[in-house]
């Protein structure tokens, strides 16, 4: 009987160690994805996308930049929709202070503004230094609307 529960527990630690290394083996990878795309959203979103297209018009990349005409953002969406034009495609961005509060939203259509399936289109939103003080801004969210 001694004999059985010493097999016991040592297949019940053998397996804790065999999940704890698991574990550090997925966080390991998730913190290499994470530095490699900017966020772990993005390759949960990707992920996600490999294994089965979504009906959908996604935002691929973004970046931004402030010169003295204001904030400006400017990125490619594409329409993952095998047989359906995506139409009126507008981007708009909702701007966060450094406590989550909003202070502002902009938006932009995309060029083109209708997008056929399977196409990419880019877009520039523009928060004009005027409209909000850009010192308030911290973060920003994107969303992307069609019809």
């Amino acid at each position: 009987m001694l004999e059985k529960n010493r097999a016991y527990i040592c297949g019940i630690i053998i397996s804790a160690c065999a999940l704890l290394l698991f574990s550090h083996s997925i966080s390991a990878q998730g913190q290499k994805t994470q530095d490699t795309l900017g966020n772990a959203q993005e390759y949960i979103q990707i992920a996600q996308q490999s294994e089965k297209p979504s009906e959908t018009v996604s935002i691929i990349s973004n970046s931004s930049y402030v010169d003295s005409s204001g904030l400006h953002i400017d990125g490619e969406v594409y329409n993952e929709m095998a047989q359906k034009t995506a139409m009126d495609v507008q981007v708009n961005a909702t701007f966060y202070d450094t406590n989550g509060k909003v202070v502002g939203s902009t938006g932009a259509f995309t060029n083109p503004e209708d997008l056929p399936p399977e196409e990419n289109a880019t877009f520039n939103i523009l928060l004009k230094s005027a409209s909000i003080p850009i010192t308030d801004i911290d973060h920003y969210s994107l969303v992307v609307d069609w019809k």
